[in-house]
């Protein structure tokens, strides 16, 4: 009686010390702390440089998974101070140990970031995100970029749509979006602002638009994987976006083989006016270094898009 008693006494001084609770709200299995969930989704390394960052799909996601999503956040921590006499007493010794606990409380608004580290620990901690093997840093036509395609397809053929995806690959932004990204950012009294303009006033102020990843094995047509951007979204700093990143993001729509095709005819309308109708000058697309007939024919690729490829909505993208 006193044994089992103890070790009753013993557990539960265990959970109260290291934080941990051995049942959920339904009182049917133990479930892992905030802490672990963000370090599952931290993983190793130094921070991530976000170059696009959805935080409206962020907290929806999160919100899910947390049964309700909260804007301010509780943490506690305690200060534990021990103090260790001994006694003499008789021949032998006795120890008495004197513990003093302190603590305190702060709230802290939760960053767009750190709820995206949270979301991919939920993820992972739910099994519920498909690391695929990593792509060549450059698809030369080599034996080595083939085999990365390969251990990429295989992967890739288990994912169905819903499926949240985790894509470490080069991207890159396709040239007329490249095109308004420097319009955008340079003064717009300055030469190059004047020059582009018209072309500011055809796209608008925030358009989606799309980057593409081309996952060629040699063996098969290759596969394009398709991720709509918001311009909001992005880093101010275009030049982070080219080379390799990791894109996290859920699979919308597989094309397959032969399928209904996927059409998007809101990027084409909106960007067609650099291409086609010359609302862009040529001298300002000569100064970017561009060609208006490779800007048109790298839109059509995007307006009229066959299978096998897929649309990918991406929630972050980083490096």
């Amino acid at each position: 009686m006193f044994a089992g008693g103890l070790v009753l006494v013993l557990v539960a001084v265990y959970f109260l010390v290291t934080g941990h609770v051995p049942f959920d709200d339904d009182g049917q299995s133990d479930r892992s702390t905030a802490d672990e969930i963000f370090e599952l989704g931290q993983g190793a390394g130094p921070p991530s440089e976000y170059l696009y960052l959805d935080g409206a799909r962020v907290d929806a996601y999160v919100s899910q998974l947390e049964r309700g999503l909260s804007t301010l956040e509780r943490t506690s921590a305690s200060k534990v101070d021990k103090q260790s006499a001994e006694v003499a007493a008789s021949p032998s010794k006795l120890g008495r140990e004197v513990q003093a606990q302190d603590v305190f409380e702060r709230t802290v608004t939760p960053t767009t970031a750190s709820r995206m580290v949270n979301l991919v620990g939920y993820l992972r901690h739910e099994g519920a995100l498909h690391r695929l093997p990593g792509l060549a840093a450059r698809d030369d036509g080599s034996e080595r970029a083939r085999a990365a395609s390969r251990r990429f397809l295989a992967k890739w053929r288990a994912v169905r749509q819903g499926d949240f995806v985790q894509i470490t690959a080069p991207v890159s932004i396709p040239r007329a979006e490249r095109l308004y990204q420097i319009v955008r950012q340079v003064p717009e009294n300055s030469s190059a602002g004047i020059l582009g303009a018209k072309l500011r006033r055809a796209v608008g102020d925030d358009p989606r638009f799309p980057v593409a990843m081309t996952i060629d094995d040699g063996l098969r047509t290759p596969t394009r994987l398709i991720f709509p951007l918001q311009f909001s979204l992005l880093a101010s700093e275009s030049s982070l976006i080219v080379g390799k990143l990791t894109v996290i993001g859920k699979v919308l729509y597989r094309v397959q083989p032969g399928g209904r095709p996927f059409r998007d005819l809101q990027t084409w309308t909106r960007f067609r006016a650099a291409a086609i109708r010359r609302i862009a000058p040529d001298r300002l697309i000569a100064r970017v270094g561009l060609k208006r007939r490779a800007i048109r024919e790298e839109l059509l690729t995007f307006r009229t898009v066959e299978g096998p490829a897929a649309v990918i909505l991406p929630i972050a993208i980083y490096k």
